[in-house]
């Protein structure tokens, strides 16, 4: 009887490290193959370790877990990817203001390999990669981002598919 009653109380000491750290909402274009719109949202940890703390900028690990829905050449695509985030925020004149730069890359499943006429991306296992800019207000980040899905010439062809987003962020 001793060990169920600690359950909840070692439940309530683990969820703190499962908090999310931020919200995330992405709209914008499949730039490759031609399509229409794409919409991301997602959820983001920041992880606990840090570099190049100095008077010029941080640069911080984040881990983002993300679903979307693109409108491809020949039809609707869902994704989900994992990845792992390098950021770098340049210090401002207020603490948490001012321009940053992310870097990405981590595992992603599409619903569907064909994007388009003459566009197969021969599997649904993929790895996505962002480059992002953007600019830091307190508790919101809006970036412009750069998303290729690729499966890293694991199959062949392997043309990847491109998108670009307007990202907005808002940390808990």
């Amino acid at each position: 009887m001793r060990r169920a009653s600690c359950l909840p109380l070692l439940w309530s000491l683990a969820l703190p490290a499962w908090a999310v750290d931020g919200f995330v909402l992405s709209l914008g274009k499949v730039t490759r193959p031609s399509g229409s719109g794409d919409v991301r949202v997602g959820v983001d940890w920041i992880l606990p370790w840090r570099w190049a703390d100095n008077d010029t900028g941080v640069l911080e690990s984040r881990f983002e877990l993300g679903a979307g829905y693109s409108d491809t050449a020949r039809d609707s695509v869902w994704s989900v990817t994992a990845e792992p985030l390098l950021h770098y925020q340049f210090k401002g004149a207020r603490t948490g203001w001012g321009p940053f730069v992310e870097v990405g890359v981590g595992p992603s499943w599409v619903s569907d390999k064909c994007w388009g006429s003459g566009h197969d991306l021969n599997s649904r296992w993929h790895f996505a990669s962002r480059l992002s800019a953007g600019y830091a207000f307190g508790a919101h980040e809006v970036s412009v981002d750069f998303r290729h899905f690729s499966n890293a010439g694991l199959t062949q062809p392997n043309p990847g598919a491109n998108l670009v987003t307007m990202r907005y962020r808002w940390a808990l």
